[in-house]
């Protein structure tokens, strides 16, 4: 396996094919760096608080979406309606969910993880 296997094994999270990845990572100190800071930055986020929502964010959501819409056409008024109480419903739960705030945390750790893996990959292809 060679440092760009390993490193894409390490960046996806997935298995050790047949224990090559824990015998390249034995043998190359950088491949070992690369996945220790990728640990530590993914365990940082991950321990990082969970935010509590604005207490007004549905309200203004909603508020800023309807001066958006207000000055399109005024057949799409009932659209307009409809719409609204379904993203309102949709937000609404949203925020309700215990676990939203934790997925939203381990989204952000995923794509932090994803963003410098791929600008690893656009550096190393210049």
């Amino acid at each position: 396996m060679n440092c760009a296997e390993a490193r894409t094994l390490i960046e996806s999270g997935g298995g050790d094919r047949d224990g090559a990845l824990s015998r390249h990572l034995s043998e190359c100190e950088a491949c070992r760096r690369y996945d220790a800071v990728g640990a530590m930055l993914s365990d940082a986020v991950r321990a990082a608080p969970v935010p509590l929502p604005l207490p007004n964010f549905v309200a203004d959501v909603m508020s800023a979406w309807r001066a958006e819409q207000a000055a399109s056409a005024p057949w799409k008024q009932l659209a307009r309606e409809t719409w609204e109480i379904i993203l309102g419903e949709l937000v609404q739960a949203w925020l309700n969910t215990t676990n939203a705030l934790a997925m939203v945390r381990d989204s952000v750790a995923y794509a932090v993880t994803t963003t410098l893996a791929v600008s690893r990959v656009v550096v190393r292809n210049r």
